[in-house]
């Protein structure tokens, strides 16, 4: 699959096509910070999870939620600051907000585990 054919499945109209298209592991990152940006909640998780969002649309993502949650809740945010393309100004910035439980020692390997489908 090309990375264009990737972009014009971003923008279907179809649901489930975004959802695959944001858990594909071969989405060019601009069609992933699209899908962050996705009107369904659904489609904005999946992109989430996938490793290769950039760090633009993890901001993007970080700053709705703090606009809606302030520090009530850290449902994106505590995926985002365990991300691996989390910039470390943004990782400090979240962690310093309350969103990681354990700043001194979890590090970024949190985020296979929170993303992981294995059963251990």
């Amino acid at each position: 699959m090309t990375a264009e054919r990737l972009r014009s499945l971003a923008v279907d109209e179809i649901r489930s096509v975004r959802l695959w298209t944001a858990r594909s592991p071969l989405a060019p990152p601009d069609a992933l910070d699209r899908l962050a940006r996705d009107v369904d909640p659904s489609v904005q998780w999946n992109a989430l999870i996938n490793p290769n969002l950039p760090d633009t649309a993890l901001r993007w993502l970080a700053d709705v939620e703090a606009k809606k949650a302030g520090t009530r809740w850290f449902i994106l945010r505590e995926r985002i600051v365990h991300h691996p393309n989390v910039s470390e100004a943004l990782r400090a910035e979240l962690v310093a907000a309350g969103a990681c439980s354990c700043p001194q020692s979890c590090g970024r390997d949190v985020y296979a585990r929170q993303t992981s489908t294995v059963i251990e």
